[in-house]
């Protein structure tokens, strides 16, 4: 029963995750095609080369972005792992699907391209919808591959910060733009990223990392090995003794994502009543779980 609680818990995780990577795909696509296209506006990092491509030789962003990550994942896979990159190639995968999609309804004239003359007004709008997309994105663990994914690499291979990465890569993709579109656009694509950045921010301004989970139990710890097991960064289990009184009781302390608490707040229940449960959010995490194995 546990083990079937613990399946679902998983399951119900990675499900939810997907379908808010999927929208968050979606909106970054619709930016993509319905504001920074049609106003010649680029993007920085895997995406700015997909529209320096997309402007010079009329590749379909939709097919690039796939060919783009293929080695990029294949690459992934042999750093990260499966595990590692498991989300991102949803995140990847969606915004090449929804890429097509959005192509298919611009040629047969149900999407309509936001052109207004107004550049100023079209990067704003291109920066809140490709804010709002990448944001869930990220907030929700996932990523669309290229050069995020290089940077992630890059960090695990070679200890690089992968901010400091993603910067450069953005500096040199939005500085190559110049060679293919004029000057104003790629000051207006500053304009659209800076608006980007701003709302990535505020939709990942509340989000902790993951929540710190203590449990005191009465009973014996044999459900413990069985509800917990399966998450990533494993668990803690200790004898502790409450004052006064001298009760000895068992304290099992993990992290967990929102969603895991919840799930793992009603199994905790079911199985021990009695059980006192501490829940804080974690904003900041240093060090590797791999450190505390021997």
């Amino acid at each position: 029963m546990i083990d079937t609680a613990r399946a679902m818990l998983v399951r119900y995780s990675f499900v939810s995750h997907s379908i808010m990577i999927l929208i968050g795909a979606a909106l970054f696509a619709l930016a993509i095609q319905l504001f920074a296209i049609p106003n010649q506006f680029v993007e920085g990092g895997a995406t700015g080369i997909v529209l320096l491509l997309h402007y010079a030789f009329h590749f379909k962003p939709s097919l690039t972005t796939f060919l783009l990550n293929i080695p990029v994942f294949i690459a992934g896979w042999r750093v990260l792992g499966v595990r590692g990159i498991g989300l991102s190639a949803i995140g990847a995968c969606g915004l090449s699907f929804f890429l097509w999609v959005l192509e298919y309804a611009q040629h047969k004239g149900w999407l309509v391209p936001f052109l207004v003359g107004d550049y100023l007004l079209a990067a704003l709008y291109a920066g809140l919808t490709s804010g709002l997309g990448l944001g869930l994105i990220l907030r929700y663990g996932g990523s669309m591959g290229g050069t995020t994914l290089i940077a992630r690499m890059l960090h695990v291979s070679f200890g690089l910060h992968p901010s400091k990465m993603i910067l450069l890569f953005d500096v040199v993709v939005i500085g190559a733009a110049v060679l293919y579109i004029p000057l104003d656009k790629v000051l207006y694509t500053f304009v659209m990223v800076y608006v980007a950045s701003r709302v990535i921010h505020l939709v990942n301004r509340e989000q902790c990392l993951a929540k710190e989970m203590t449990v005191y139990a009465k009973s014996t710890s044999d459900w413990a090995s069985q509800l917990f097991g399966g998450l990533a960064h494993g668990y803690a289990m200790f004898e502790v003794t409450f004052e006064p009184g001298g009760q000895r009781m068992q304290a099992i302390r993990c992290l967990v994502s929102r969603s895991e608490w919840y799930r793992l707040k009603r199994e905790i229940k079911r199985v021990d009543p009695a059980a006192i449960m501490i829940v804080h959010d974690v904003h900041d995490m240093a060090g590797q779980r791999s450190a505390f194995e021997s």
